[in-house]
Protein backbone atom coordinates (compact mmCIF):
# COMPACT_ATOMS: atom_id res chain seq x y z
CA UNK A 1 0.00 0.00 0.00
CA UNK A 2 1.83 3.03 1.33
CA UNK A 3 5.39 1.72 1.06
CA UNK A 4 7.68 3.18 -1.57
CA UNK A 5 8.33 0.62 -4.31
CA UNK A 6 12.06 0.69 -3.43
CA UNK A 7 11.34 -0.97 -0.09
CA UNK A 8 8.71 -3.53 -1.06
CA UNK A 9 10.84 -6.39 -2.41
CA UNK A 10 14.54 -6.51 -3.17
CA UNK A 11 15.42 -7.85 -6.62
CA UNK A 12 18.63 -9.50 -7.69
CA UNK A 13 20.86 -10.39 -10.59
CA UNK A 14 23.20 -13.37 -10.86
CA UNK A 15 26.03 -13.58 -13.33
CA UNK A 16 28.78 -15.93 -14.35
CA UNK A 17 31.82 -15.57 -16.58
CA UNK A 18 32.33 -18.43 -19.04
CA UNK A 19 35.06 -19.12 -21.55
CA UNK A 20 33.97 -19.55 -25.15
CA UNK A 21 37.07 -20.49 -27.11
CA UNK A 22 39.56 -17.77 -26.22
CA UNK A 23 36.86 -15.31 -25.17
CA UNK A 24 35.49 -14.63 -21.71
CA UNK A 25 31.73 -13.95 -21.82
CA UNK A 26 29.49 -12.81 -18.97
CA UNK A 27 25.97 -14.19 -18.71
CA UNK A 28 23.62 -12.50 -16.26
CA UNK A 29 20.02 -13.23 -15.27
CA UNK A 30 17.75 -10.71 -13.59
CA UNK A 31 14.20 -10.49 -12.29
CA UNK A 32 12.96 -6.91 -12.06
CA UNK A 33 10.06 -5.34 -10.16
CA UNK A 34 6.63 -6.20 -11.54
CA UNK A 35 4.74 -2.99 -10.75
CA UNK A 36 6.79 0.18 -11.22
CA UNK A 37 8.64 1.14 -14.41
CA UNK A 38 10.83 3.76 -12.65
CA UNK A 39 12.00 1.09 -10.21
CA UNK A 40 12.67 -1.41 -13.02
CA UNK A 41 14.76 1.21 -14.79
CA UNK A 42 16.72 1.89 -11.59
CA UNK A 43 17.27 -1.82 -10.95
CA UNK A 44 18.44 -2.54 -14.49
CA UNK A 45 20.82 0.42 -14.51
CA UNK A 46 22.31 -0.83 -11.22
CA UNK A 47 22.77 -4.33 -12.65
CA UNK A 48 24.27 -3.02 -15.90
CA UNK A 49 26.65 -0.79 -13.93
CA UNK A 50 27.81 -3.88 -12.01
CA UNK A 51 28.38 -5.82 -15.23
CA UNK A 52 30.24 -2.96 -16.91
CA UNK A 53 32.57 -2.54 -13.89
CA UNK A 54 33.09 -6.15 -12.78
CA UNK A 55 31.94 -8.36 -15.65
CA UNK A 56 33.77 -9.43 -18.79
CA UNK A 57 33.98 -6.98 -21.69
CA UNK A 58 31.58 -9.21 -23.62
CA UNK A 59 28.34 -9.91 -21.75
CA UNK A 60 24.57 -10.23 -21.88
CA UNK A 61 21.78 -9.85 -19.39
CA UNK A 62 18.53 -11.73 -19.70
CA UNK A 63 15.49 -12.61 -17.68
CA UNK A 64 12.11 -11.42 -16.52
CA UNK A 65 12.53 -7.68 -16.91
CA UNK A 66 8.75 -7.20 -16.48
CA UNK A 67 8.62 -4.49 -19.11
CA UNK A 68 7.31 -4.30 -22.65
CA UNK A 69 6.87 -1.86 -25.52
CA UNK A 70 4.51 -1.45 -28.42
CA UNK A 71 7.22 -2.07 -31.02
CA UNK A 72 7.55 -5.69 -29.83
CA UNK A 73 3.94 -6.41 -30.78
CA UNK A 74 2.05 -6.37 -34.06
CA UNK A 75 -1.12 -4.29 -34.41
CA UNK A 76 -3.45 -7.13 -33.37
CA UNK A 77 -1.37 -7.98 -30.30
CA UNK A 78 -1.19 -4.33 -29.23
CA UNK A 79 -4.97 -4.01 -29.68
CA UNK A 80 -5.41 -7.08 -27.42
CA UNK A 81 -3.15 -5.47 -24.78
CA UNK A 82 -5.15 -2.23 -24.94
CA UNK A 83 -8.42 -4.18 -24.61
CA UNK A 84 -7.01 -6.10 -21.63
CA UNK A 85 -5.97 -2.87 -19.87
CA UNK A 86 -9.33 -1.29 -20.63
CA UNK A 87 -11.23 -4.31 -19.29
CA UNK A 88 -9.28 -4.06 -16.04
CA UNK A 89 -9.97 -0.32 -15.75
CA UNK A 90 -6.29 0.54 -16.10
CA UNK A 91 -5.09 3.44 -18.20
CA UNK A 92 -3.45 2.60 -21.50
CA UNK A 93 0.09 1.23 -21.11
CA UNK A 94 3.06 3.30 -22.19
CA UNK A 95 4.09 2.60 -25.77
CA UNK A 96 7.78 2.76 -24.84
CA UNK A 97 9.69 1.17 -21.99
CA UNK A 98 11.93 3.53 -20.00
CA UNK A 99 13.80 0.43 -18.79
CA UNK A 100 14.57 -0.86 -22.29
CA UNK A 101 15.30 2.69 -23.48
CA UNK A 102 17.84 3.09 -20.66
CA UNK A 103 19.53 -0.17 -21.63
CA UNK A 104 19.67 0.94 -25.27
CA UNK A 105 21.14 4.29 -24.20
CA UNK A 106 23.87 2.37 -22.36
CA UNK A 107 24.75 0.42 -25.52
CA UNK A 108 22.70 -2.75 -25.02
CA UNK A 109 20.82 -4.29 -27.93
CA UNK A 110 17.78 -6.55 -27.89
CA UNK A 111 18.83 -10.00 -29.14
CA UNK A 112 15.28 -10.42 -30.47
CA UNK A 113 15.35 -7.28 -32.62
CA UNK A 114 14.05 -7.85 -36.12
CA UNK A 115 12.48 -11.20 -35.24
CA UNK A 116 8.92 -12.32 -34.69
CA UNK A 117 8.70 -12.20 -30.91
CA UNK A 118 6.36 -14.36 -28.87
CA UNK A 119 4.60 -13.12 -25.77
CA UNK A 120 6.00 -14.50 -22.51
CA UNK A 121 3.38 -13.31 -20.02
CA UNK A 122 0.97 -14.75 -18.97
CA UNK A 123 1.33 -18.47 -19.48
CA UNK A 124 -2.45 -19.05 -19.68
CA UNK A 125 -3.09 -16.09 -22.02
CA UNK A 126 0.20 -14.69 -23.33
CA UNK A 127 -0.12 -11.01 -24.23
CA UNK A 128 3.24 -9.36 -23.51
CA UNK A 129 6.92 -10.05 -24.07
CA UNK A 130 8.40 -9.20 -20.67
CA UNK A 131 11.38 -11.56 -20.87
CA UNK A 132 14.38 -10.22 -22.74
CA UNK A 133 17.96 -10.97 -23.77
CA UNK A 134 20.11 -7.83 -24.03
CA UNK A 135 23.61 -7.93 -25.53
CA UNK A 136 26.22 -5.36 -24.65
CA UNK A 137 27.76 -3.53 -27.59
CA UNK A 138 30.96 -5.59 -27.56
CA UNK A 139 29.09 -8.90 -27.69
CA UNK A 140 26.61 -7.62 -30.27
CA UNK A 141 29.49 -6.70 -32.59
CA UNK A 142 31.21 -10.07 -32.12
CA UNK A 143 28.32 -12.49 -32.53
CA UNK A 144 25.29 -13.32 -34.61
CA UNK A 145 22.03 -14.25 -32.89
CA UNK A 146 21.08 -17.50 -34.61
CA UNK A 147 17.88 -18.30 -32.75
CA UNK A 148 15.50 -16.54 -30.35
CA UNK A 149 12.34 -18.15 -29.04
CA UNK A 150 10.07 -18.83 -26.11
CA UNK A 151 10.03 -22.36 -24.73
CA UNK A 152 7.12 -23.44 -22.56
CA UNK A 153 7.65 -25.58 -19.50
CA UNK A 154 4.77 -27.95 -20.19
Amino acid sequence: GDQARDSVEARAMVWAAVEVGDERVGVAAAHLDHKAEPLREKQLKRFLDELRVNGPALHLICGDLNTFCKSDHDAAAWAAILAFYDKRGWGAPAEASATLDAARDLGYADAGAGRTLEATCWTHNPLFRIDHVLLNDGLRRRCDVLDYRRIDSD
